[in-house]
């Protein structure tokens, strides 16, 4: 079974529930986390009362097909096997992308753990239950995390802060319990739901014609693991999910098939090199550019933005 420890992770839905702005915030998630719970119910129900990880994995993939199918059109590195710890970066127009990607590298490594952090609302309406059953039978941890956007919509407190720096370290604690067996961890390039790019000119910069940065999110954990020791440990394996017809931008989409196209591996030593001999800007630059390249036409036509037309 997986290598986690059975603990269950933080749960915010108290500390969210003290203030209408924490309260606000649960409600825009709760109906995606009643599909996130209609969907992790559908899979308790189809895992067989006991055996291994492997075995389990393979038994929610049928259920997990359903509500989430997807086709890898380009690129099989996540088939390749080794001990290192393998950072699944991806775009996030809608909202599913996480759970595709956790779902098909969970398929990918049936004897590896995985690392999925979540937003610390989603993550606090998910059913505890439901959070022991992945980590114990499916060996995917989850672990909420405070995010940028949800600081911007919080009123900024010594608790708050508090609370963003213990779910850090926790999120570091699962990552270094992979050290030594190697796994994944699966993480959105985008600080919230939206394009890899605000405009050409980020794209070609990094800095948008108003300004705005992009979300350092591949940068920190390139410090975070240079503060631990572990740069040798991790790979960037970028990942651009197309959604298919009548899918919704924003929307969970279950049941539409999304494209998936996967990008050549980056190892953060290599980010490492770059950005000191100026080959980069920066950290997460090159790994959104890797995945708003793979931006599929039909895709962009369904959705209706211009993503294609910033990355080509």
């Amino acid at each position: 079974m997986s290598n986690f420890e059975s603990t269950v992770p933080f749960n915010g839905y108290e500390f969210l529930s003290k203030t209408p702005k924490g309260l606000a915030l649960l409600s825009d998630m709760k109906p995606t986390g009643d599909l996130t719970n209609q969907l992790f119910g559908q899979i308790a129900d189809s895992l067989p009362s006991s055996g291994s990880l492997a075995e389990s994995r393979m038994h929610a993939a049928g259920t997990i097909a359903k509500y989430l199918p997807h086709i890898v059109t380009l690129g099989d590195n996540l088939a390749s096997e080794d001990d290192s710890i393998r950072v699944v970066a991806h775009n996030h127009r809608t909202l599913r992308e996480p759970l595709d990607m956790a779902f098909l590298t969970m398929q990918k490594f049936p004897d590896k753990d995985i690392v999925m952090p979540i937003n610390m609302p989603w993550g606090s309406l998910i059913h505890t239950e439901h959070v022991q059953m992945l980590q114990e039978r499916l060996g995917i941890k989850l672990s909420p995390l405070v995010t940028p956007r949800t600081v911007d919509r919080l009123t900024s407190s010594d608790e708050l802060r508090q609370v963003k720096s213990i779910l850090e370290a926790s999120f570091w604690n699962d990552l270094e319990s992979m050290r030594d067996t190697g796994g994944s961890c699966i993480v959105a390039t985008t600080a919230g739901r939206g394009y890899q790019f605000a405009d050409r000119m980020q794209y070609e910069t990094g800095i948008s014609a108003s300004g705005q940065t992009i979300a350092p999110v591949i940068g920190s954990m390139v410090l975070n693991a240079i503060r631990h020791k572990m740069t040798d440990k991790f790979i960037v394996t970028p990942a651009n999910l197309n959604p298919g017809p009548g899918a919704e931008l924003g929307k969970f989409n279950a049941g539409i098939e999304y494209d998936i196209r996967i990008g050549q591996d980056i190892t953060f030593n290599s980010l490492i090199e770059a950005r000191k001999t100026a080959e980069v800007d920066g950290y997460d630059r090159k790994v959104a550019k890797t995945i708003a390249d793979y931006t599929v036409r039909k895709s962009i036509a369904d959705l209706g933005n211009a993503e294609l037309e910033i990355a080509t």
